[in-house]
């Protein structure tokens, strides 16, 4: 499951959104929430969401055993739709 999130308020100016995507790493009996992948935007259009989603399947060396991502904003959600079709959004 990959948790995907994006935030106004640490982004000022030029930037005006990070977005990270995180996963849960679990050893033994510990669980840590850890992000994997962080973004800063300039714009936040559904296209640019598609960019940074295209761009994030392209580095990983083979296709992401996720079944289930967890977002709140529309534009995300949407993108991911299109992008990760098999995935449970």
């Amino acid at each position: 499951m990959w948790y995907m999130d994006a935030t106004f308020k640490v982004i000022r100016n030029l930037l005006i959104q990070m977005f990270s995507v995180h996963d849960f790493v679990r050893q033994e009996d510990s669980t840590k929430q850890v992000p994997f992948v962080s973004s800063m935007m300039s714009h936040c259009s559904k296209h640019d969401y598609i960019v940074i989603s295209c761009g994030i399947m392209d580095i990983l060396p083979s296709p992401p055993q996720v079944q289930l991502v967890v977002l709140e904003y529309k534009a995300i959600w949407r993108t991911m739709r299109i992008v990760t079709p098999n995935i449970k959004v």
